[in-house]
């Protein structure tokens, strides 16, 4: 007597043992495989804090760097400047203001370039946009005008700010008062 069953489908049991064994086993791998998503899933908030904390940790740096930064602009007894990319003024600090008594305003964009020596005017200008279409720091002898006339002799340089590919971000500038 045959001791094997058969279904009517015509297999036999080991039959439907060997494909319910690869069944369950391939049920048993896909079971698993989303179950380590789900671990990974459930440890991510972990990574996640830890980058929270480091990027916390780098806004304060910067916070940092940036006011004291802006505080030594104010207290610096030397005409300091910064320009965006494209050559046009966003910042002067007091003692600059002080020196040409001007307010700010006047100075923001291109506004600068009337305190700069109608004499020594085309002159700049042209350098400037130079220094600014070349991606070149700036340095030139020229003079300054103040509010009520007087020409300041200075030097005026600017030095190119960069970001790690090289890319000029902006330029932070001075001028070096000359003794007449």
């Amino acid at each position: 007597m045959n001791m094997e069953a058969t279904d009517p489908s015509g297999w036999s049991v080991s039959e439907w043992i060997s494909v319910s064994g690869i069944l369950s086993a391939l049920a048993l791998w896909l079971w698993h495989k989303p179950i380590k998503k789900m671990r990974n899933m459930w440890s991510a908030p972990d990574k996640i804090a830890n980058i929270d904390a480091k990027l916390d940790t780098i806004i304060s740096s910067l916070s940092l760097v940036m006011s004291m930064t802006q505080n030594t602009w104010k207290v610096m007894d030397r005409p300091l400047w910064q320009a965006d990319a494209q050559g046009k003024t966003i910042h002067t600090n007091k003692f600059m203001l002080k020196i040409l008594y001007r307010q700010e305003s006047e100075m923001l964009g291109n506004g600068w370039i009337n305190s700069v020596h109608e004499d020594d005017r085309d002159r700049v200008s042209d350098a400037w946009e130079s220094a600014i279409e070349d991606k070149t720091n700036f340095f030139l002898h020229y003079k300054m005008v103040n509010a009520s006339g007087e020409a300041i002799p200075v030097i005026g340089e600017a030095f190119k700010l960069t970001n790690p590919s090289g890319d000029v971000l902006g330029y932070m500038g001075c001028l070096t008062l000359i003794d007449a």
